[in-house]
């Protein structure tokens, strides 16, 4: 009986002190992974567009998972120990040469989408392997800006809004006692049962060929994705493999509606020449959310002149003010053209709001995105945990 007795105290024992270890693993473990995120320190680098201030929200958020986000615009406030670092200021990025100096920078982050030329080329001739992201976030308001220029477009509200502004009813093509047999009527395109092409189907081009889909226009895009050289259909919008963006004029021929939303790369610079405006329908409206460089600036005069493209509708430009003393006095197009030479309501003015810079609603979702990119990052590593959401990989050989 006492050995009984004994051999079961002995077990007890032997469990109570496995279950003990075993506590003792567990709390080790998640001592060092708390060490682990820990080491996750984060500088946001800039001189100008997010502040101190406005990022505090954020960084208290991020403490509570153990991140530290420090935000400056001196190098020397930068900690050393950083392994990611946000910048929306590549020229600040390359004189403070802090990328070479924090020996442990692992991650960049862009806080808004595309990539410049320079920017890429920059990171891209770093010595040390470092994994670059950008923002996406703005999708949604640059979606929505291209679908709200292609309704403007179609229905020719800027020359209505002028018209009524002085009173001016004749152009809603109501007859009207005493008014003359033909009425001059302002011109306007029902989108619905036209074709539209979309160069771009990423975040943005997907938004608006849904939404275009939706006012029951037949819809196709242009793809980078991969696909075969046979048409692939998404949701209903019709898929074509980028690669046929260099026979773009034979997608365009029976378009009444072009948006344009692509990337701008060396490849994409000038996508929309004068063969591509040629082949398109007379009167046909091109709305651009890319870049203005993606558009032949040369060319889209030339056809906005002749009447080929009815309304050129934008929100990007070729030229924009170098500083704050220029901004009110900056035309967006060159002097080489004078657009202003052309009928008022043939193209639709917009100076680069798409991505909703400064708005409360775009920054909550600037933040939003990098807090759930961070904390990903602070859990599975810099590479792959940053790119998270809305939060992309950017392919630096590719330039987006």
């Amino acid at each position: 009986g006492d050995y009984e007795r004994m051999a079961s105290r002995g077990g007890t024992l032997l469990a109570v002190v496995t279950t003990t270890a075993a506590a003792l693993v567990v709390v080790a473990v998640f001592r060092k992974r708390r060490r682990k995120r820990e080491t996750l320190v984060v500088g946001w680098f800039s001189r100008f567009g997010y502040s101190a201030t406005d990022l505090e929200p954020l960084r208290l958020e991020l403490l509570a998972s153990d991140i530290e986000l420090t935000v400056s615009s001196d190098l020397d406030a930068i900690a050393p120990e950083t392994k990611v670092v946000i910048s929306n200021d590549m020229q600040l990025l390359q004189e403070s040469k802090i990328l070479s100096t924090l020996s442990k920078v692992e991650g960049v982050i862009i806080p808004h989408a595309g990539v410049a030329e320079s920017a890429r080329v920059f990171l891209q001739s770093q010595s040390k392997k470092i994994v670059v992201g950008n923002c996406h976030h703005n999708a949604k308001s640059t979606a929505e800006m291209a679908v709200a220029l292609a309704l403007a477009a179609s229905k020719r509200l800027v020359r209505a809004d002028s018209d009524l502004r002085r009173g001016d009813w004749r152009g809603r093509g109501l007859k009207i006692r005493g008014a003359p047999q033909i009425v001059p009527v302002i011109d306007q395109m029902i989108l619905c049962g036209k074709i539209a092409v979309v160069i771009g189907y990423g975040s943005i081009g997907k938004r608006v060929g849904a939404a275009l889909s939706a006012l029951g226009m037949r819809v196709k895009a242009t793809s980078r994705s991969g696909f075969s050289s046979t048409t692939t259909k998404n949701g209903g919008v019709e898929l074509y493999p980028a690669a046929a963006s260099l026979a773009l004029a034979s997608l365009v021929k029976d378009a009444s509606l072009v948006v344009v939303c692509c990337p701008h790369t060396p490849e994409t610079e000038g996508l929309v020449d004068g063969e591509a405006l040629a082949s398109m329908p007379d009167g046909v409206l091109v709305v651009n959310v890319a870049r203005g460089p993606v558009v032949d600036e040369s060319a889209l005069f030339a056809a906005l002149h002749s009447g080929k493209v009815g309304v050129y509708a934008s929100d990007v430009w070729w030229h924009y003010p170098s500083d704050w003393d220029h901004a009110a006095d900056c035309s967006p197009t060159s002097p080489h053209h004078d657009f202003t030479s052309l009928p008022q309501d043939r193209i639709i003015y917009s100076p680069h709001r798409g991505g909703a810079i400064g708005v409360h609603d775009n920054n909550l979702l600037v933040h939003q995105a990098i807090k759930l990119s961070l904390q990903s990052a602070a859990n599975l590593g810099v590479d792959p945990g940053l790119f998270t959401g809305d939060i992309k990989r950017v392919d630096l050989n590719a330039g987006y």
